[in-house]
């Protein structure tokens, strides 16, 4: 006997892994879309972020959900020039 996780579809699915990213903001984990497939899923849930009901719903249709590692780099005045960004300011950020 399968239980309900090891269920998959009767039927192939086209794109088996959809991309996330996850980012914690005041304690909390917010999942990300970063390709094609996910941000459809999260126009058809209408949020901006896939909730944990949605990835369980888009892991019952077969997809793979993966995550992707995000890097926290703070940029040093040089490497901004180099990346061609602009400086920090303290001020509102209107220049």
């Amino acid at each position: 006997m399968s239980t309900k996780d090891e269920q998959k579809p009767p039927y192939p699915t086209p794109y088996p892994t959809l991309w996330v990213r996850i980012e914690t903001h005041f304690d909390k984990d917010w999942v990300y879309p970063l390709c094609r497939q996910s941000v459809l899923f999260s126009h058809i849930a209408g949020t901006k972020t896939l909730t944990a009901n949605v990835l369980d719903l888009i892991k019952a249709l077969g997809f793979k959900v993966e995550v992707v590692p995000t890097l926290n780099i703070e940029l040093q005045d040089s490497s901004r020039a180099a990346a061609k960004l602009p400086k920090e300011t303290d001020d509102d950020g209107c220049k």
